[in-house]
């Protein structure tokens, strides 16, 4: 209930109703979302929530963090075993406090989108802000597989 409450609850409320899914009770858990079911009790393997915290799923949940491993194996053991809810643990959070700190955690390193790109005016080179990088492509090159270069963007 800890990890859902820190992690799932402040989009997957009634209020929100990220994707149409609700988190807040144990009986819209098993309802799921505008994708179907999240929650297969006893079946953490064929869990939507487990699938969609991989590092590298896509949608990626939760979207601004990656949980531990200690975490998703935690949650993986909740749903294997039943998937008990506990409504008191999970009570507190039914509505998203406005003032709950911001904890943000390292991205998973499979996770590199592209950001920013800018062509120069010659339309010779490429640049492409992918994470902490920027990658330089010479377009002029032979078959513009193009000479790369990174640096760090910083």
């Amino acid at each position: 209930m800890k990890i859902l409450k820190e992690n799932c609850v402040s989009c997957h409320n009634p209020e929100k109703r990220k994707g149409k899914l609700v988190l807040t009770s144990r009986e819209g858990a098993l309802a799921g979302g505008e994708d179907g079911a999240v929650l297969v009790v006893g079946k953490a393997a064929e869990s939507k929530l487990i699938e969609a915290m991989s590092s590298s799923a896509d949608p990626h949940m939760p979207p601004k963090g990656q949980l531990s491993d200690a975490e998703i194996a935690a949650l993986r053991m909740w749903i294997d075993s039943g998937a008990k809810w506990n409504a008191k643990a999970l009570a507190a959070t039914t509505q998203p406090a406005s003032t709950r700190p911001i904890v943000l955690r390292a991205l998973p390193a499979s996770y590199r989108p592209v950001l920013c790109m800018a062509l120069s005016a010659d339309q010779k080179r490429l640049a492409v802000g992918r994470g902490d990088r920027i990658v330089l492509y010479d377009l002029s090159a032979a078959g513009r597989a193009g000479d790369r270069r990174t640096r760090d963007a910083q």
